[in-house]
C-alpha cells in the first residue's frame, strides 16, 4: 500500500513518524529514569533485591530506542540503505 504513494510522500511520513517515536522515547526515558529515582531504596519482598535493578531495563530500553530513532534521521545511513 504505501509504494501507491510518491517517494517525496512516503519520506515525509517515515520521518514524521520516527520524530514521534523519538519524541515518546525521549519522555518515556525522562519519566523510568525519575521513577528509578524515586524507587532506589525500595527492596522486593521475594527476592531481595533493590527494585531499581528491575526498573531499570525501562530507561535503558528507552536510550536504545532514541539510538535507533537517531540512526534512522541520519541521512547519510538512509542513502546507504536505499543502494
Amino acid at each position: 500500500m504505501q509504494e501507491k504513494f510518491p517517494k517525496k510522500i512516503r519520506d515525509l511520513v517515515n520521518i514524521s513518524i520516527t520524530i514521534l517515536i523519538l519524541g515518546f522515547s525521549a519522555f518515556y526515558f525522562y519519566n523510568s529514569l525519575q521513577f528509578c529515582i524515586r524507587s532506589r531504596n525500595l527492596i522486593a519482598a521475594g527476592i531481595g533485591i533493590p527494585i531499581v535493578f528491575i526498573y531499570a531495563a525501562q530507561p535503558v530500553c528507552a536510550l536504545l530506542l532514541i539510538l535507533i530513532c537517531v540512526e534512522r534521521l541520519i541521512p547519510a545511513n538512509n542513502e546507504k540503505e536505499a543502494k
